[in-house]
């Protein structure tokens, strides 16, 4: 070796060691939160996806059950919204002829959610033109429950720190025919 190599030093032009662990140190972070980023979202899509099937089945049983206040605004060709009010079930002002049929249905979607509560389900009865006013079954109104007020809290994007709180879901519908059977028979 030459004196003029001892002079020069080590060469850090050509040396790539340690490069591959450098460029890690930068794409990992990103990596780590475009991770957390699909989980959220996919658990966004699975909230969704449950409140659906929550709604779906709910309105089934409900169908089953019969109608849960007097139908004469729905025969008459209008509609009425059943909600949990302050403490109770209100049919705009119509008589509630069974309070318990409002219960199992949010018992029917707590089983799918466990955290709804009354007051984010909202059933409606609107005529359909099935069936007649004269005959025992009378007219079997359309059966809409919605769903309202769910929200989606962050879980992976909150570890992160800069999302906190969470996502309000759309409203959820679903629809049925309801039948006039018995609520007590079933």
């Amino acid at each position: 070796m030459s004196t003029t190599d001892r002079k020069r030093g080590p060469s850090i032009v050509g040396d790539d060691a340690g490069a591959a662990l450098v460029d890690f140190g930068f794409v990992i972070p990103i990596l780590i939160i475009l991770t957390m980023g699909i989980l959220e979202l996919t658990m966004i899509a699975m909230d969704y996806h449950r409140a659906s099937e929550a709604a779906r089945s709910a309105v089934r049983q409900a169908s089953m059950l019969g109608p849960m206040a007097e139908m004469d605004v729905v025969e008459g060709g209008g509609t009425l919204t059943c909600k949990y009010v302050s403490g109770a079930v209100d049919c705009e002002g119509e008589t509630v002829t069974d309070a318990t049929i409002f219960t199992k249905i949010v018992g029917a979607v707590q089983q799918v959610i466990p955290y709804v509560t009354a007051a984010n389900i909202e059933v409606r009865y609107e005529p359909s033109g099935i069936g007649d006013p004269d005959s025992p079954a009378g007219i079997l109104p359309i059966l809409n429950l919605k769903l309202v007020g769910l929200r989606h809290e962050f879980l992976t994007m909150s570890v992160l720190g800069g999302l906190d709180g969470g996502l309000d879901l759309p409203e959820i519908e679903a629809t049925a025919i309801s039948s006039s059977v018995d609520s007590s028979n079933i």
